[in-house]
């Protein structure tokens, strides 16, 4: 009788065993599953690749030279120099999300000075004067003099009849290295992401305005501060993506 026992015991704790392994395997397999599915992003409403075609739509107007791109493919980047080169985009519904947004751009800073709010992407307000944008990502030079504003990218937006901005840690940046900027709104958070790390974020609450203005790329609008750097692969979203879907684009 007590070998009988002894050996039940010994059955039992093989099958556990053997369960706990099974157990382990169809987890280790979900794991492996879930992480090699690609996130399917919707929503996208306009975009801008710079792959070697001076007009990329009916809306564009790009000036600039053509270069390397994140991933070493040649003509497949927008470089522009800082003293007269830009992008710009006719007004149309594609760039004017309602009631959400993201705005995502990829960018390769090089050493500069700036004026201390170099615009990466700007849709203006019909004047200038507060709230000043629509919406805009912007950058500030890594040899600007004041050291607690450089170094430093920004989000803003209009919301509401007025101006809301969120932005980086000085020195956020270094020359010569790819960056993924990327801004959203919700309606309610407004967040700022760089390489899919949310950098900073504050609580408005509003309706996203929309004015009857072209946008640009790598410049102010009145012609007088243009930005240097390598640009990229420019997204508006009529939706905020969620930080998964930004990693998704960052990876």
């Amino acid at each position: 009788m007590k070998k009988i026992f002894k050996f039940s015991i010994m059955l039992l704790i093989t099958t556990i065993s053997c369960d706990k392994k099974k157990q382990t395997q169809v987890t280790t397999e979900n794991i492996v599953s879930v992480t090699e599915k690609k996130i399917e992003i919707n929503d996208l409403t306009y975009e801008s690749l710079w792959n070697d075609v001076i007009n990329e739509g009916e809306y564009d107007i790009v000036v600039g030279t053509y270069v390397k791109n994140r991933l070493g493919i040649a003509n497949s980047a927008l470089s522009m120099d800082g003293l007269s080169e830009s992008v710009e985009v006719e007004n149309h519904d594609n760039i004017n999300p309602k009631s959400s947004i993201t705005v995502s751009l990829w960018y390769k800073p090089i050493s500069f000075r700036g004026n201390g709010n170099n615009y990466l992407v700007l849709k203006p307000y019909i004047e200038n004067k507060a709230p000043f944008i629509q919406y805009s990502l912007a950058v500030t030079g890594n040899e600007y003099p004041n050291p607690k504003a450089r170094g430093v990218f920004k989000f803003s937006l209009s919301i509401g009849g007025k101006y809301y901005s969120i932005k980086t840690t000085p020195d956020t940046w270094t020359p010569n290295k790819w960056y993924n900027i990327t801004g959203t709104y919700d309606g309610k958070y407004m967040k700022l992401l760089i390489d899919g790390e949310v950098k900073n974020n504050r609580t408005i609450e509003g309706d996203l305005d929309i004015y009857n203005t072209n946008l640009f790329i790598g410049k102010h609008e009145n012609n007088k501060f243009f930005t240097p750097g390598i640009y990229d692969d420019f997204r508006v979203y009529d939706r905020a993506l969620t930080i998964e879907e930004v990693l998704e684009i960052v990876n």
